[in-house]
């Protein structure tokens, strides 16, 4: 009921609607275009509301008035980029962070672009490139102005599509929107230049001319755009080349191996998902197992794919290299490690195997020490627990608390050891929220010694000691309340 009511009064009154439809058209048009020349958000609503169509934009005439408008949005847009950078805003958080704040909201090119793209095709180039020039120019770091620049780029290609068809004006548009890799803003703005080419490119010809304007450039930089503009071509013979002389990122390699299964080839697809595979093994990992220089995907990579190949063929002895490779290549993990495992035990590899993940998960005493529980090393786990943490990560407590879980049932009073330094830890900080985890810890401290020690006494004891030791913490003492 109440919210029917509310609709009502968002309603216009009946003799406002009635003059309304009284006005001749053209006043009425008059009216609804002077309140949103007056007001930004009358504007935006109205603009949502319309569809202008293509043929209506492209017969329109020209209109250097309002292009010029639009070039002062934008100089104020850029100008004032440049005068927040003097200060150091660069738009992202940490500007805030440090102690500084603007009274006003950083500015927007929203409402250009939503006035830009009802002008000419013509205008709209003009004031799309005006944006790209204008950043090009200014003197300082642009994240806050490459989104808009990348708006640009797109929307010039597609306002130039929209009118240009002779082939040379094409080409030119090319040229001109693959050469904006080398502005300023460069690679930035990768993405946005590719979908523009995209845009700009509607037939084999216009692929082909793009196609020689990057070898022009720079054929082994622009490698992979060349061999994917050949597979939309289906020149196979010209995509084998580019791809086969441009092989060194793991996204080629995964490339190629498409093509193959794609061809009905898995056996040249595994195989090029080996030759990645064996460049790893041979060529970048140093005598300690640590990768020297090439970017390992940690998800549907390579590796992820020859896993599943010898997974599903039942192939051990290639699982586990592969496996192990992972773990060299990214990080080892209690999984991979439980995966690794049974398989070099199958295979009488484990006693070499064993050494190699654990100086590899060094790197994480979290994983160690996950792998130490899992092998009920009890010992290696409590001396890692015990050793003063250089992985802090905003944690201090380190793998203190997941090795006191770990070994209570089997090392109860190590555990109790771990636990009541990790509860005078909290409570040496003297906040709040440390004595409510300190309190949790202690919660964990009576479950060992009623539930594993059986020794209600002792318990009673610590935490008499502790109330006993802070009176006048009432913080501490209202968090411990309930223990």
């Amino acid at each position: 009921m109440s919210s029917n009511h509310e609709h009502a009064d968002r309603l216009l009154p009946e003799s406002v609607r009635q003059t309304l439809a009284a006005l001749p058209q053209v006043e009425l048009v008059q009216l609804l275009c002077d309140i949103a020349e007056e007001g930004d958000e009358f504007r935006h609503a109205l603009m949502a509301r319309l569809t202008i169509t293509p043929q209506m934009i492209v017969q329109q005439q020209r209109a250097s008035a309002q292009v010029r408008a639009l070039t002062k949005q934008i100089d104020k847009f850029f100008n004032e980029i440049e005068r927040r950078a003097e200060r150091g805003d660069y738009g992202d958080d940490d500007y805030h962070h440090r102690g500084y704040e603007w009274d006003e909201p950083y500015p927007d090119l929203a409402a250009t672009f939503e006035i830009a793209q009802t002008l000419h095709p013509r205008d709209q180039m003009e004031v799309y490139w005006y944006i790209l020039t204008s950043a090009d120019g200014i003197e300082a770091e642009m994240p806050l102005g490459v989104p808009q620049v990348m708006d640009a780029i797109i929307n010039y290609a597609v306002a130039a599509r929209g009118i240009i068809q002779a082939p040379e004006e094409i080409v030119a548009s090319l040229k001109m929107v693959v050469e904006l890799l080398d502005w300023s803003f460069g690679g930035e703005v990768e993405e946005a230049v590719h979908q523009a080419l995209s845009v700009l490119c509607e037939t084999s010809e216009e692929l082909q001319h793009l196609i020689a304007i990057l070898r022009e450039m720079d054929e082994s930089r622009f490698a992979d755009w060349i061999a994917e503009y050949y597979r939309l071509l289906g020149d196979d013979e010209a995509y084998l080349a580019i791809r086969t002389a441009h092989l060194s990122n793991e996204s080629q390699y995964l490339d190629l191996a498409d093509y193959w299964q794609e061809q009905a080839d898995p056996a040249k697809a595994q195989e090029i998902l080996e030759s990645f595979a064996d460049r790893l093994a041979e060529h970048v990992i140093t005598p300690e197992g640590h990768i020297r220089a090439l970017s390992v995907k940690w998800k549907d990579g390579v590796l992820d794919r020859l896993q599943a190949i010898y997974c599903a063929s039942g192939d051990d002895t290639n699982l586990c290299r592969i496996l192990i490779l992972t773990a060299r290549s990214r990080s080892v993990t209690l999984e991979l490690y439980q995966q690794i495992k049974p398989l070099a035990s199958s295979l009488g590899t484990w006693a070499d195997t064993h050494p190699i993940l654990l100086q590899l998960a060094r790197n994480s005493e979290e994983t160690l020490a996950r792998i130490y529980l899992f092998e009920e090393d009890w010992d290696a786990a409590i001396t890692l627990a015990q050793k003063k943490s250089t992985y802090f990560f905003g944690n201090s407590l380190g793998v203190r608390p997941l090795v006191a879980c770990g070994i209570k049932h089997h090392r109860p009073q190590a555990a109790l050891t771990i636990l009541c330094d990790i509860v005078q830890s909290c409570i040496n900080q003297q906040q709040r929220a440390a004595y409510a985890e300190a309190a949790g810890y202690a919660a964990e401290i009576k479950d060992i010694y009623r539930n594993v020690m059986h020794d209600e006494h002792a318990w009673q004891s610590y935490i008499t000691d502790i109330r006993a030791r802070y009176p006048r913490h009432r913080a501490l003492q209202e968090e411990f309340r309930a223990l």
